[in-house]
């Protein structure tokens, strides 16, 4: 046994510290979306040569209601130079129809937890290290549910007599409600990241970071109980064959839709084997670099590299996770879209991303240069082809029988280059500041290619033939803005 005097040190401990938080949210929210797109009468005329022949009428008008009960904790805790955040997210979400005045989407408890970590390298603050991981949830939204509601109508056609009368109306595509999952899990992202920070100067500071990102339950309107028969169609851009799907019972199972979780659904052929299991995804990985100087002696700066591509065979568009539960979703309904080619580089994937902004005040008369610099990769796409109804015997939307020709992503738009520029001259009088100021946007004027006809071997916009490839849209063309404001 050691005794010590007064004059004996103390041991060393590391400084600890912690820091909760908690809390809870509540959302009620009410939406109504309606379409009337054939005018106040609800009904369009097709006429030739100035003679009526036929008459077709569709619209819809949904209600619902969206509920949202979360709670959340987040405690940090700090030993020596380690910084831990540790987290988690109750998240219990209901879909409401105010018509038959229940709940229609009822998906399981969604539980988020989080996980970050800081280390100070070096102890000085100047080198850190971060990590984190977490799972979020998509917020509610009454497009997962709506096609459960009541509230759309049939899309119907009648034909005018020689006489000018009408035909018995004929419904084209007929409305009802889908069938709800009743084990459903609600829409979530899975996040991880590290990162690498350094601060070089007083001034200037790097970070490197690396993010893997996954999505997972997807949401989606699928028939039960469909039968598809596999046949060869010929591929006019490729030269060779793809595999169509028939859908032989379309007319027994046209009703039969679920709004479910569409991993693990199986598409099948007449004789009952399994032709096909979905398994949607969507990935994201980057890389991004940023070196950054803050404004002082009268410049700064800071300039962005991210590498990265997103993929899979849920597009990165719109709508997030959830796939058209108001009944208009088309990848998932046959395996005509679901598997043929439809997996590869996404919409909204952009592989190299630049951004360079700088900033510098001329003392000698107080104006302020502004420079921006964005240059990224074209948006990928493929071409793809629309089928006729008879070939698949899938009724409308035509969007459903719109089948790829090639791999999804497998062809780019022209990169991506805009230089803008800003000039601005402050004023101080009597407290108050007048600012007059010049902006230029695409300061070169280039007219880049933002998107092509997509639809092979030609579509028709505005009654004129577009060949596949052709530009649909080109980059908005220099802009000069003056203007002034007044701050106090």
């Amino acid at each position: 046994m050691r005794w010590c005097s007064r004059s004996c040190p103390s041991p060393s401990w590391p400084t600890t510290s912690q820091r909760l938080k908690f809390g809870a949210e509540i959302e009620r929210s009410h939406v109504r979306s309606q379409y009337q797109p054939y005018g106040p009468e609800g009904f369009y005329i097709y006429m030739y040569d100035g003679v009526p022949y036929s008459q077709y009428s569709y619209s819809y008008d949904l209600e619902g209601n969206n509920k949202r009960t979360s709670a959340y904790a987040q405690d940090q805790w700090t030993v020596g130079r380690l910084t831990m955040n540790l987290g988690v997210r109750m998240d219990r979400i209901r879909g409401n129809s105010p018509v038959l005045d229940r709940d229609v989407y009822k998906p399981k408890t969604a539980w988020g937890p989080r996980l970050g970590l800081a280390f100070d390298v070096t102890g000085k603050g100047n080198t850190v290290l971060k990590g984190f991981w977490g799972r979020y949830y998509e917020g509610p939204a009454t497009g997962f549910f709506s096609g459960a509601t009541p509230g759309i109508s049939d899309y119907t056609v009648a034909s005018y007599n020689e006489d000018g009368t009408l035909s018995d109306r004929e419904v084209l595509t007929p409305a009802f409600t889908f069938a709800m999952e009743d084990d459903i899990r609600h829409p979530r992202t899975d996040e991880f990241n590290v990162s690498f920070e350094q601060q070089l100067t007083q001034r200037l500071r790097f970070t490197a970071s690396g993010i893997y990102r996954t999505n997972g339950n997807f949401i989606s309107n699928t028939p039960e109980g469909a039968l598809w028969s596999p046949f060869a169609i010929p591929n006019a851009y490729t030269g060779g064959t793809y595999t169509g799907y028939y859908w032989e019972n379309q007319e027994e199972t046209a009703t039969n839709f679920t709004i479910q979780n569409v991993k693990g659904y199986q598409y099948r052929s007449p004789d009952g084997s399994v032709l096909y299991t979905a398994d949607p995804e969507r990935t994201y990985k980057a890389l991004m670099f940023v070196l950054s100087q803050s404004f002082s002696r009268n410049y700064g700066f800071q300039v962005s590299y991210v590498l990265s591509k997103a993929e899979g065979n849920v597009d990165n568009t719109g709508y997030g996770n959830w796939l058209g539960g108001n009944g208009f979703a088309s990848t998932w309904v046959s395996p005509n879209t679901a598997l043929t080619n439809n997996v590869g580089e996404l919409t909204n994937s952009r592989r190299h991303e630049i951004k360079v902004y700088a900033s510098y005040r001329i003392p000698e008369i107080d104006v302020m240069l502004g420079l921006n610099y964005l240059g990224m990769s074209g948006r990928p796409y493929a071409p793809y082809e629309q089928l006729g109804f008879g070939a698949l015997n899938i009724p409308s939307p035509a969007s459903r029988r719109q089948v790829y020709l090639a791999q999804r992503g497998s062809l780019r738009n022209d990169f991506f280059h805009s230089l803008d520029l800003r000039a601005e001259k402050v004023f101080d009088v009597s407290g108050h500041r007048f600012g007059l100021y010049m902006d230029v946007d695409n300061l070169t004027n280039r007219a880049g290619v933002t998107s092509r006809n997509t639809r092979y071997p030609f579509t028709t916009i505005g009654g004129e033939e577009v060949q596949f490839g052709w530009p649909t849209a080109l980059q908005t063309p220099r802009q000069i803005t003056f203007g002034a404001r007044w701050s106090f």
